[in-house]
């Protein structure tokens, strides 16, 4: 790449999405596991003054690995880079050297690994192994998806078990050992009304920010144009991951989703929205980011947009907030895709 990179950026440049929808779905934690004991995905969690104990919930990183799947796709498509690996559907994480030479083709050089792989880029990696332990912190963040507060009750989260045996009497192995039946298994079935927030640091990616390189100054890695090609390749995954991937088992318990409310927020600096599964209406969640975004933005003096699906929905600005309202969730990420590159424009120095 000709000219010198940018060391930093003028502002940060987040997205956040925090969704609401009836979801019913098998295995959307991929649990899928064989043996006697399956671990049920459920947590404690304190809400409206009390401790509720057991409540059944959505892993974050089963949502992560959706998004995951979907970049993976949209890379292939848009001729992104992708390790061999990832390329594969096989996101290791680089947990060893071995991982990152199999897909990427170096085990020393993390930043021409960064480079060849947008996967590792935008989701980390953790490499420890002997003396040596290098990290990336992720860009993209997940929370667990919860229940919404006022439908505790009609959430659910249960298995079936499942005990599949050999029909083949008396059949035997390689070695002439006696085959027995397959040990049960339990799938995990989920319905009722969640919800979860993502973020996305758009601006942190292709961004060393530990020093990778050695003598290599920290700072972009990659050219600002392919920074803002993989940011819109992100925030169209996570569309695509939330609304498109969710569970397992589809052969025969395709998941069914009924769209609530979707809220994005893109801002000139870091931020989460409140927790969606406490307001009881949609309505006043879309009022309390509203309130929440602009009490952040006339603080840290930045600008911000707002895209909301659902939620009564009214359009305009209040301060420094633009805000837009969409009927589908698609649109609303091509919106949030084109403010993301528009913030990001400003954001990353141009080249010298």
């Amino acid at each position: 790449m000709s000219g010198k990179r940018a060391l930093t950026w003028k502002h940060p440049v987040t997205l956040s999405l925090a969704y609401r929808f009836v979801i019913n779905a098998a295995s959307p934690s991929h649990e899928l596991v064989t043996g006697e004991y399956t671990e049920h995905k459920k947590a404690d969690i304190y809400w409206g003054g009390r401790l509720y104990t057991n409540v059944p919930i959505i892993s974050g990183n089963a949502v992560r690995r959706y998004v995951k799947e979907a970049l993976r796709d949209i890379a292939v498509s848009k001729g992104l880079p992708l390790g061999g690996l990832c390329r594969r559907g096989i996101f290791t994480h680089w947990n060893t050297s071995r991982d990152m030479k199999e897909d990427v083709g170096t085990s020393d050089d993390f930043l021409e690994g960064l480079r060849k792989c947008v996967m590792e880029d935008v989701s980390g990696f953790m490499l420890a192994e002997g003396n040596r332990s290098v990290i990336r912190f992720s860009r993209l963040h997940v929370s667990m998806v919860k229940p919404v507060y006022e439908d505790l009750e009609n959430a659910s989260v249960y298995h079936i078990q499942f005990a599949r045996h050999d029909v083949r009497r008396g059949a035997k192995g390689e070695a002439g050992e006696k085959l027995s039946g397959q040990q049960p298994f339990r799938v995990e079935h989920v319905s009722g009304r969640f919800a979860g927030v993502i973020t996305l640091d758009a601006h942190l990616i292709g961004y060393d920010d530990i020093g990778y390189g050695g003598s290599e100054p920290k700072g972009y890695f990659i050219s600002k144009k392919k920074v803002i090609e993989r940011a819109e390749a992100v925030v169209k995954a996570i569309s695509d991951g939330v609304y498109r991937r969710f569970g397992s088992m589809k052969a025969r318990s395709l998941t069914v989703i009924a769209q609530d409310t979707a809220v994005l927020a893109v801002v000139k600096g870091v931020y989460t929205p409140p927790d969606p599964s406490l307001e009881g209406s949609s309505e006043k969640y879309v009022e309390l980011v509203k309130k929440d975004l602009k009490a952040y933005t006339d603080l840290m003096g930045v600008d911000a947009h707002l895209i909301v699906v659902g939620g009564g929905c009214a359009g305009g600005s209040e301060g420094r907030v633009n805000i837009s309202c969409f009927d589908t969730v698609p649109d609303a990420f091509q919106k949030a895709a084109e403010v993301v590159r528009e913030y990001l424009k400003s954001a990353i120095p141009d080249e010298e």
